[in-house]
């Protein structure tokens, strides 16, 4: 019984390490992670501009080739929406599902299309089309607008600690769950242009923060204008997926849409870093993430009663 459990896993592995041996022939020097044997990325080139990476996931999941599954994410130095992470993801299906064959040879072969497809050589069809050119256009827009004002106000490193430096930040207890560290910080703001600096301030001011595997964020700035208040606000979630929408809950919840009285503006930007333990937390993590954000609004006395 156990030789015939064994003879059915190795039949069922068979298409998927034959696709992963192909795929790796074929792009052994873009893969960039390959510990999991049927799950691994590749970082493939983008032709705006140098700065900005896009990393793919690839996934052969156990019922291939049935279904194969390509996740692509972005990488730049200057913040990115949500909402073009997301278009990308769509795109990338559906031109990888209007190509699928399910055959190792062919997947190789799709990996090579969405390279094509990804860097703007291929424009592949209809709303994949245009969808693509929507992104390069949005990604391009925004790097050029983040080079500008990394050129007139943010010159140096050294220009973001001093910003860093002159701020009151607060810090919530460390909590760790099965190996995973959780950490909250934040501090008060001018200005939504002071979110990015301080973030990378923050996530780079030791070999520890350098080191953790997230640095999750969200701010809201209230400020009163002509007897109205305006809010400004916005989140990331660093690849951890939810967790800055989380954040950015927590800050609509506990600073609310009303300035505290006496304050004519108000502005926090909550970070939560994490560490990952090795250990998958599933949806408790966001309990943990919100929970030392809250320790932090908490030890702000922001004046808000709450």
């Amino acid at each position: 019984m156990a030789a015939l459990a064994n003879d059915i896993h190795d039949q069922s592995c068979a298409p998927r390490a034959a696709a992963k041996e192909c795929i790796c022939a074929m792009y052994h020097e873009l893969i960039v992670d390959n510990d999991n044997p049927y799950k691994f990325a590749l970082t493939l080139p983008f032709y705006c501009e140098d700065d900005v990476e896009i990393e793919m996931l690839i996934s052969l999941p156990i019922d291939y080739p049935a279904s194969l599954i390509l996740t692509p994410s972005l990488k730049a130095n200057f913040k990115v929406p949500n909402s073009i992470e997301d278009s990308l993801r769509a795109a990338v299906a559906a031109f990888a599902a209007s190509r699928r064959t399910g055959d190792a040879d062919a997947d190789a072969m799709l990996i090579c299309d969405v390279l094509a497809f990804v860097q703007g050589n291929d424009d592949g069809d209809g709303d994949n089309q245009k969808s693509m050119q929507r992104i390069v256009e949005s990604i391009a827009s925004m790097t050029s607008s983040a080079t500008d004002v990394s050129l007139a106000s943010l010159a140096s490193l050294d220009a973001m600690d001093a910003l860093s430096m002159s701020k009151s930040w607060h810090h919530s207890e460390q909590f760790t769950s099965k190996g995973s560290v959780f950490v909250g910080s934040g501090a008060l703001i001018d200005g939504a242009d002071e979110v990015l600096p301080l973030v990378r301030s923050h996530s780079n001011q030791d070999s520890r923060h350098r080191k953790a595997t997230h640095h999750m964020y969200a701010y809201r700035i209230l400020r009163q204008d002509a007897g109205r208040t305006i809010i400004q606000h916005d989140n990331d979630d660093d690849g951890e997926d939810g967790a800055g929408r989380k954040l950015a809950i927590l800050l609509e919840n506990m600073i609310g849409s009303e300035l505290p009285t006496g304050r004519g503006e108000l502005g926090v930007l909550l970070i939560v870093s994490r560490w990952y333990g090795g250990v998958k937390l599933g949806p408790k993590r966001f309990h943990h993430i919100s929970s030392v954000g809250r320790d932090v609004i908490m030890k702000m006395d922001l004046g808000i009663g709450k």
